[in-house]
């Protein structure tokens, strides 16, 4: 019998962190009482909704409650040792790999080799012939949220269904147009397409931020049109009558037959991105888009601290308006302060 109790007592699986004191006993406590409050159960007799909880929000609540409590904030490992602790999940999206490795390289390589044919089209300003760090520009879209978090990942008890009541925002509330230079100047600001004929008073004008510029499409997605204007913007702020190269990837509203001839009468050369190959060398997909949205995310969140919680904030189309232009244009300073875009477009062969 006692062989037996011994054989089985070997095959039990010692669970991680078995037997080891719980640190930050009050923090833990107080962060799954913030989280159900959000997602179950009633307050004074009234239903809760049952919002939405990313990862972000849960380390960013705790990091208040521990300067509440007067001591260090815990690392992120222990946010994830935390869901354990109450069996939560968080769900990981899978990227897909759209082209094989092998044809992505050859077609990376297609790609360099064309930049440096043209750097040879003009006299020659420094190491990469007629462009200098300062000419070389990246261009790329992305959705925006008014408040920002995007993330698919949600926490939610395990083997439960994941329901949110109400929407809280939509996904694309606007597109947000982001340009870089391979100088870490600041040339061209980002620029906003709203939803919408662009009939707006002039006193919103007013109240937008100046570093932000906005456009009006029917759906809020940049066309040939709108894309046909940023042209025209994009020009007036880098003309200096020098060879400028434009990169961009193959979405075709920014390679339409207009858009091309306008650049050519400005000594722009057009360099694409192969189809498929923009996760490793289109430089806002590889380096700014996640700073940028992580630093509009802690914007927003200083929004909702000083004027929340969320689900209590109403703001007309207007005032939805002049906010994001605010967000995005501090989430833009910010994230130009933390990147080094020269060294970027040294690392992904633009210079």
């Amino acid at each position: 019998m006692f062989n037996i109790l011994l054989s089985l007592g070997k095959r039990r699986k010692r669970l991680d962190g078995g037997g080891k004191k719980l640190k930050y006993i009050d923090l833990d406590n107080k962060l799954l009482q913030w989280f159900r409050e959000r997602r179950t159960g009633n307050a004074n007799n009234k239903p809760i909704r049952k919002e939405r909880v990313s990862f972000k929000q849960l380390q960013r609540t705790g990091k208040q409650i521990s300067i509440e409590m007067k001591h260090e904030p815990p690392s992120s490992k222990w946010y994830g040792r935390f869901l354990k602790r109450h069996r939560l999940s968080l769900q990981k999206p899978k990227r897909q790999q759209k082209i094989p490795l092998d044809e992505a390289h050859k077609l990376i390589h297609g790609f360099h080799t064309y930049i440096r044919r043209c750097s040879r089209w003009g006299p020659k300003r420094g190491s990469m012939g007629a462009f200098t760090p300062k000419d070389v520009c990246n261009m790329d879209e992305s959705p925006l949220s008014l408040f920002g978090d995007q993330s698919k990942l949600t926490v939610n008890d395990i083997n439960t269904c994941n329901e949110i009541e109400g929407c809280i925002s939509n996904k694309r509330f606007c597109t947000v147009i982001l340009t870089v230079f391979g100088d870490n100047s600041n040339r061209v600001g980002p620029v906003l397409l709203f939803k919408g004929k662009g009939q707006v008073s002039d006193r919103e004008k007013e109240q937008y931020s100046k570093d932000v510029k906005v456009f009006f499409t029917p759906k809020a997605v940049n066309n040939k049109p709108t894309m046909d204007k940023y042209i025209h913007y994009w020009n007036k702020k880098v003309n200096d009558n020098h060879p400028k190269l434009f990169i961009t990837d193959s979405a075709k509203t920014h390679l339409n037959d207009e858009t091309l001839r306008l650049l050519r009468k400005e000594s722009v050369v057009v360099a694409v991105v192969p189809k498929g190959c923009t996760m490793y060398i289109q430089a806002l997909d590889v380096f700014v888009f996640s700073v940028f949205k992580h630093h509009y995310y802690e914007c927003s969140e200083e929004f909702i601290e000083k004027n929340g919680p969320r689900s209590t904030i109403k703001l007309t189309a207007s005032q939805s308006r002049i906010l994001c232009t605010r967000l995005t244009s501090s989430a833009w300073q910010r994230t130009l302060q933390s990147i080094d875009m020269e060294k970027g477009f040294k690392d992904l062969g633009y210079v």
